[in-house]
């Protein structure tokens, strides 16, 4: 795959890019020690989206008989994604990247699928996220191991100098969930690179879109309309932009050595 096949030279850019020096949260993120979550996405055509597939389940097929560094795999709006943990600290992100290195110098097939495959690809984006724990929200007695294959992410973009308010608000969304006792668990992440300033993902995973439909209807019943448009309305004056995607797991080119 293209965008594997060239990891390596992605990682060593960005690695030593000012965007690590200038961000000041990526600073905080370390201290925290969320999950590092290295994304591929790949901009697919619907008319090639047939001959792309039969791209990723060849790779899949090389991946598993070789013993390829693990990837999980998710159909977005506008393509697939590729999703990589790369542990918690630079040294951990370094390993994955040497892991993917090796294993791509020593499987030169990978370079045969791009030569016959890489036209389906509109274009790529990468990006890394560091998982926030102490801004997400957990249930009590949520059970992570439900197979969830139905995701929502909300990207929300902050305006300059706003990143004070926004924990704060969050931490407002937290406090009003856990009153509630809403059922659903949102993990929040920080972009470390790939977006645009400073960049907020709030993910939720349901067991289908119709658990997500149910899911709105439970914090509009439970938070009540008031203090959501209150909460909305304090989210919206941090807010430069903001866009919500929908993703479908696809554990079928998913890739585990486990």
């Amino acid at each position: 795959m293209k965008n594997l096949a060239n990891l390596k030279a992605t990682c060593l850019v960005l690695l030593f890019s000012p965007l690590f020096i200038l961000s000041t949260y990526a600073q905080d993120a370390d201290n925290e020690q969320g999950d590092l979550i290295f994304i591929i996405t790949d901009n697919v055509s619907p008319s090639n989206f047939a001959e792309y597939e039969q791209w990723i389940k060849e790779f899949k097929t090389l991946a598993d008989e070789t013993g390829a560094p693990n990837y999980d795999v998710g159909r977005n709006n506008e393509g697939m994604s590729f999703f990589i943990n790369a542990g918690k600290t630079w040294a951990d992100f370094g390993e994955m990247e040497k892991k993917f290195d090796q294993w791509l110098s020593e499987n030169p097939k990978v370079l045969e699928l791009e030569k016959k495959h890489n036209h389906t690809v509109n274009y790529s984006e990468r990006s890394l996220w560091r998982h926030n724990p102490s801004q997400s929200y957990v249930p009590e007695g949520y059970d992570d191991s439900v197979e969830r294959k139905y995701t929502r992410i909300g990207r929300n973009w902050i305006k300059s100098g706003y990143m004070e308010k926004a924990k704060e608000i969050i931490a407002d969304y937290q406090s009003t969930w856990t009153e509630a006792g809403i059922s659903e668990s949102t993990r929040t992440y920080w972009n470390v690179f790939g977006e645009e300033q400073t960049c907020i993902a709030f993910v939720t995973s349901y067991e289908s879109r119709e658990a997500w439909v149910n899911s709105r209807k439970e914090v509009a019943e439970k938070v009540g309309e008031t203090k959501l448009k209150e909460l909305q309305s304090n989210w919206n004056s941090v807010l430069r932009k903001e866009e919500e995607l929908e993703s479908f797991d696809r554990l079928d080119l998913a890739h585990s050595n486990e």
